[in-house]
């Protein structure tokens, strides 16, 4: 049987990876629901069995919106787990249980500014200038 372990945090996304991934009759598909964190000023207003019951409503959304809408994961052995560590500690853990798995991770790119284009020229720092302007009129004043 071949097993597949997927990393996902967007249902849209990781459908669109799977139908660009070429099917196989006998699959085992392992999905893991990564859910965003959690900032630190959220987690101080909830407790550890509110943030659970988001974690797990949250990931009860992503793979409603992930199985139904596969044709490839209807016909096919589909388990869920929900990451509450870092992806290569689940990684870790997952690949005890199924040794010979495929990892892919289908998570959404985080969104990165683009570089910077080849005609960029930097603008010096305004309060480095404005800095230098108080210390250039302190220094007139002392010396006057």
């Amino acid at each position: 049987m071949n097993v597949k372990i997927v990393f996902v945090d967007d249902a849209a996304f990781a459908l669109q990876r799977l139908n660009e991934c070429a099917t196989i009759n006998d699959e085992h598909w392992v999905l893991v629901a990564c859910a965003p964190k959690i900032t630190r000023r959220a987690s101080r207003w909830g407790n550890r069995s509110t943030l659970e019951k988001w974690r797990n409503k949250w990931a009860k959304n992503l793979f409603e919106g992930l199985i139904p809408q596969s044709t490839q994961l209807q016909r096919a052995r589909v388990s869920t787990h929900i990451s509450e560590v870092s992806v290569q500690q689940m990684t870790a853990q997952l690949h005890a249980e199924y040794p010979q798995a495929e990892v892919l991770d289908w998570r959404r790119p985080k969104a990165i500014s683009e570089p910077p284009s080849a005609d960029f020229v930097p603008r010096p720092a305004k309060l480095a200038g404005s800095l230098l302007g108080i210390l250039g009129v302190c220094f007139t004043l002392a010396l006057d």
